[in-house]
C-alpha cells in the first residue's frame, strides 16, 4: 500500500490528511518541495498556484526543473502529481484580495512579494503557514519555526515584521525561517536550506492538521476511492447532501435524518450514527441499505 507507512505513523489522524484542502502559493525552490512531500503523505486535495515558467538557473534547486525549461511551472508539475489542482496566476495584492481562501484547511506561503504576504498575513493568518528568507544560507540545521514575531536572524524577515507593525497587525501566525546570516549579498540558494525549508512548512502543515477539530456532520470523499471522490458530504436541517467543488452545486441525497451525531465514509457506503439509530446509505444504488 502506497501510505501504509505514514498510515501506521499518524494512526486515525491519516483520514484527516486525506480529507485535508491545502493551497500552496509558489512552486519554487521552497514550494515545489513542500508540495512533493504532501502529496507523498496522502493529502490528495491541493491547489497549487505560480505564474512563473522555469529557466536554467532554478536547477540547483528545484524539483523537475531540468525536465521543463521554459514550461510554465504549475503545468508541468501537474504532469508528476495528476491529482492537483492548477491555477497560473502572479500572487500579488490584488489576486489575494479578490482569491476566496475560506474552503481550504491550511494555506501554505512560499512566494517571496513583501506586499503579497502581508495582504495574505492580514486576510488569512488564522490558517497560514509562511515560508520566509532561504535563499543565501548554507546550514539547513539553522532552519526553525515560531510566529512571526518571534522570528530573527532575516532581514527579509525584518521588513514583514516592521510593516505588519506599522499595520497595526499584532496576530500571530507561523513562519520558517532561519537564523543564519546571508553568507553573499548577490543572488545564490542551495537547496540543502531551500528544500529543508519546504519540508519543514510540510510537516507544519500536517501538524495543523492533525490538531484542527473536524465537523462531526461533514466528511470528504478521498478519491479514488470508489464513489464520490473529491465531494464533500455534510448534513444540515436534517438533511444529507452532496458538494461538488467543481461545480459549486450540492445534491440532496437524504432527507428526514433524526438526531444525526456522525457521519462517515468508506467507498460507496456513507455511514450515519444518529442518536438511537445508524442508516447506511450506498452511494452506488443511492438509497438506504441498513438501518441498525
Amino acid at each position: 500500500m502506497r501510505y501504509e507507512r505514514i498510515k501506521s505513523l499518524l494512526g486515525d489522524d491519516f483520514l484527516k490528511l486525506q480529507n485535508a484542502k491545502i493551497l500552496l502559493l509558489g512552486v519554487g525552490g521552497v514550494g515545489g518541495h513542500c508540495l512533493d512531500c504532501l502529496c507523498r503523505s496522502g493529502v490528495s486535495d491541493i491547489t497549487i498556484v505560480d505564474f512563473d515558467t522555469y529557466d536554467v538557473s532554478n536547477q540547483n534547486r528545484q524539483l523537475w526543473s531540468e525536465l521543463h525549461e521554459g514550461e510554465i511551472k504549475v503545468e508541468a508539475l501537474k504532469k508528476h502529481y495528476p491529482d492537483v489542482e492548477i491555477i497560473n496566476a502572479r500572487i500579488d495584492e490584488e489576486w489575494i484580495k479578490n482569491f476566496n481562501f475560506d474552503e481550504y484547511d491550511v494555506v501554505l506561503d512560499a512566494i517571496d512579494d513583501i506586499k503579497a504576504k502581508l495582504a495574505l498575513a492580514q486576510k488569512c493568518y488564522k490558517k497560514l503557514i509562511s515560508s520566509l528568507g532561504s535563499a543565501k544560507r548554507l546550514d539547513p540545521t539553522k532552519v526553525h519555526v515560531d510566529d512571526i514575531f518571534k522570528s530573527y536572524g532575516d532581514k527579509f524577515g525584518s521588513k514583514i515584521r516592521y510593516e505588519l507593525r506599522k499595520r497595526g497587525f499584532k496576530k500571530k501566525y507561523k513562519v520558517v525561517f532561519s537564523s543564519e546570516e546571508a553568507q553573499v549579498k548577490d543572488k545564490g540558494s542551495f537547496v540543502g536550506v531551500t528544500a529543508t525549508f519546504g519540508l519543514v512548512m510540510c510537516s507544519e502543515a500536517v501538524k495543523m492538521i492533525q490538531e484542527k477539530k473536524e465537523n462531526p456532520l461533514k466528511c470528504r470523499g478521498i478519491i479514488g476511492d470508489g464513489c464520490g471522490g473529491g465531494r464533500d458530504f455534510f448534513i444540515k436541517n436534517e438533511t444529507l447532501f452532496a458538494y461538488d467543488e467543481s461545480s459549486k452545486e450540492s445534491i440532496t441525497l437524504l432527507e428526514e435524518i433524526k438526531n444525526a451525531k456522525k457521519i462517515s465514509k468508506s467507498g460507496c457506503i456513507i455511514t450515519i450514527e444518529c442518536k438511537n439509530q445508524k442508516i447506511e446509505f450506498d452511494l452506488s444504488q443511492m438509497r438506504v441499505i441498513s438501518l441498525l
